[in-house]
């Protein structure tokens, strides 16, 4: 039971490892400068699709089922086993609260135990989607994030995982008006990737 706690412990800090470090900044400064027109008259509220919710919910419940199950029949610490479980339903909750908002002329990147960030669209100068590769824009990696700098030069990421990447490339589109360097793909050579919405 000790190989498999530090195996899932292990696999948490390699996602946040994923998540949250990973990440090559762009060459080309026309990422940082491609917000064109800015159009806040319709609202949007991109959530993590419902399929995804129902998966992760069902794979969540059956690895800690499976999990607490085997921590009892070996007699396990169970506060090891506890510590295990939450961390568990940390990055659980984590991934089906992610949420990007568009209301009041701000942009609101929120998830919970996290602090929400809320950005004004005016204050935005660029943005676009980063993966390390553009195999992961096709599945819900934590590779792949949204990028927002403003023109005080401060730069945002946000994790999308759970997020559909198309929901995230239209907003994009309709309310700053990005059409073009709306996609970084770290390990492809090209600086430029065009992607029909």
């Amino acid at each position: 039971m000790y190989v498999v706690s530090g195996i899932i412990i292990a696999f948490i800090v390699i996602n946040y490892f994923l998540g949250y470090k990973l990440y090559s900044v762009p060459k080309n400064e026309k990422y940082f400068n491609n917000v064109t027109a800015l159009d806040f008259s319709k609202g949007k509220y991109i959530c993590p699709e419902p399929r995804y919710v129902i998966l992760i919910s069902i794979f969540t419940g059956v690895m800690i089922g499976i999990y607490v199950a085997l921590a009892s029949i070996l007699d396990f610490n169970k506060w090891i086993a506890l510590i295990v479980v939450l961390l568990i339903c940390v990055c659980y909750l984590i991934e089906i609260t992610r949420a990007i908002i568009i209301r009041d002329d701000k942009l609101i990147l929120s998830k919970i135990f996290s602090k929400k960030v809320e950005l004004y669209g005016n204050d935005i100068k660029g943005m676009y989607i980063y993966s390390y590769n553009k195999k992961f824009l096709k599945s819900h990696a934590l590779t792949t994030k949204l990028v927002i700098i403003t023109k005080t030069e401060k730069t945002y990421k946000f994790v999308l995982s759970s997020l559909n990447n198309k929901s995230v490339l239209n907003m994009m589109k309709e309310n700053f008006g990005v059409t073009e360097y709306k996609m970084f793909i770290s390990k492809k050579s090209e600086d430029k990737i065009k992607e029909n919405v």
